[in-house]
């Protein structure tokens, strides 16, 4: 009779992180895609950044790391894991945009030719998007620290239930 609850809870998790994971999924790569697949050859065409992904490749970098934490939380959801794969989450998440924004400054080389001037040369523009960074790294370090707070109330609960138990 465990084994049957045991496993019923299983299933009801899976179920959970799969729907948690399609959501995630539709929501941070097929609309966005599907939205932004103009803009985003129109960049890759007139602006190719030196020594940066695609920005296509972003968002399947951006969409994995969603859909991956989205899952596992789901799944280790009412344990202290899910509060670990939270911090995991805010970390990669920083590390991510700190990646993406190529450390606050990106290099845009735009060549004559699109502007029909012959010859093969190019302009360069160097954008500083540091403070777009720190706002983006600020809100990542607050979900870090709510996510550790989270796992010390976790902690301190279950703590406090087992010296009630206990007595």
């Amino acid at each position: 009779m465990v084994e049957v609850k045991l496993v019923k809870t299983i299933l009801v998790r899976v179920g959970k992180a799969t729907a948690s994971g399609l959501l995630a999924y539709v929501t941070s790569y097929l609309i966005p895609k599907y939205l932004l697949s103009r803009a985003f050859e129109t960049v890759e065409q007139m602006f190719p950044v030196a020594s940066m992904p695609t920005p296509l490749r972003l968002l399947e970098y951006f969409a994995t790391i969603v859909i991956f934490y989205t899952v596992a939380i789901e799944l280790t959801k009412g344990t202290v894991l899910e509060h670990f794969f939270s911090v995991g989450r805010g970390l990669t998440m920083l590390f991510f945009f700190i990646y993406a924004s190529g450390g606050g400054i990106m290099e845009l080389s735009i060549p004559l030719s699109q502007f029909g001037v012959p010859g093969g040369g190019s302009v360069g523009f160097t954008l500083d998007v540091s403070r777009v960074l720190m706002v983006l790294i600020g809100i990542d370090v607050l979900d870090i620290g709510k996510s550790i707070l989270n796992a010390v109330a976790f902690l301190s609960e279950k703590a406090e239930k087992e010296i009630e138990w206990a007595s």
